[in-house]
């Protein structure tokens, strides 16, 4: 089975990582600023269309 993955898949799937690292007790003060930039690129990735 072929999946494809777009620009917005990977940026989600990349704040999902930093959540899930958060979750784990392994935070690090800039996942919440890297999340902010995963989601401002899948954003602007979506909006090109």
């Amino acid at each position: 089975m072929k999946i494809e993955l777009d620009g917005v898949d990977v940026s989600m799937m990349m704040a999902l990582l930093k959540i899930a690292r958060i979750a784990g007790s392994q935070t690090a003060d800039d996942s919440f600023i890297d999340i902010a930039g995963y989601a401002a690129c899948g954003g602007e990735i979506a909006a090109r269309g």
